[in-house]
């Protein structure tokens, strides 16, 4: 779909956010009024009504448009528009994802309880040339690294998984195979503590990172020289 499609879309470069459902649609009167504050089809102390004039609010902060397509019975799509930073136009790539060379097929294992961080790490490897398994935890974790401890190149974990943390996980699985790499990650800001990660060899990275960052870490971890 192109800007010009939208109302109130300005000429130029956009990224593109569609949502869609398919539900019962929305009736043509209740789509004369959604975005307006305060008005809802919910009931009495069930809605505010500001959820959507809300978004619509902040989208136009970021100088970007919302719509929305609707027919009775077939579903609703919302489309929102944002403008692009200069130089992110499609096949354009400077320094980042395309620049780091692809994997060769290597197994990693992603162990993390963040739903939303162990499935765009998992994407993200598993687009740029690896294999991947996951796990939420760390006892399934270690199910998965045990049968195939001499297979998984690398494990990458989040330092406070429950019922078995990071640095246990790790001295788990180096007890069957002392050379899988590791990288353990946290979202912690705290800096006071020493990093046991260090006294075990692995390498660190701090949440959220990018998808070129965790690219490159695994890279670098796959070609630099084992620790005698």
């Amino acid at each position: 779909m192109g800007a010009a499609a939208i109302p109130g879309a300005r000429p130029g470069n956009y990224l593109m956010l569609e949502v869609a459902d398919t539900g019962m649609g929305i009736p043509p009167d209740v789509i004369a009024k959604i975005w307006d504050p305060f008005f809802t089809t919910k009931g009495a102390g069930k809605g505010t009504g500001l959820g959507l004039s809300t978004v619509r609010g902040i989208v136009a902060q970021h100088e970007g448009v919302i719509s929305l397509q609707s027919e009775p019975g077939r579903g609703t799509t919302f489309t929102v528009l944002l403008p692009a930073a200069p130089g992110s136009e499609t096949g354009s790539d400077p320094g980042g994802l395309l620049a780091v060379p692809l994997g060769q097929g290597e197994l990693i294992l992603v162990v993390d309880d963040d739903t939303s961080m162990r499935e765009v790490t998992t994407a993200t490897l598993s687009g740029h040339g690896y294999r991947v398994l996951s796990a939420s935890d760390g006892p399934e974790g270690v199910a998965l690294f045990a049968p195939r401890c001499l297979e998984i190149r690398a494990i990458i974990a989040d330092l406070h998984t429950p019922h078995l943390d990071g640095v246990a996980l790790l001295r788990i699985v180096r007890a069957l195979n002392p050379s899988v790499r590791v990288i353990l990650v946290s979202g912690s800001a705290d800096t006071k503590k020493p990093r046991p990660e260090k006294a075990l060899a692995a390498t660190f990275l701090h949440k959220p990172y990018s998808g070129e960052t965790l690219l490159r870490t695994v890279h670098q971890l796959f070609n630099e020289t084992p620790a005698s």
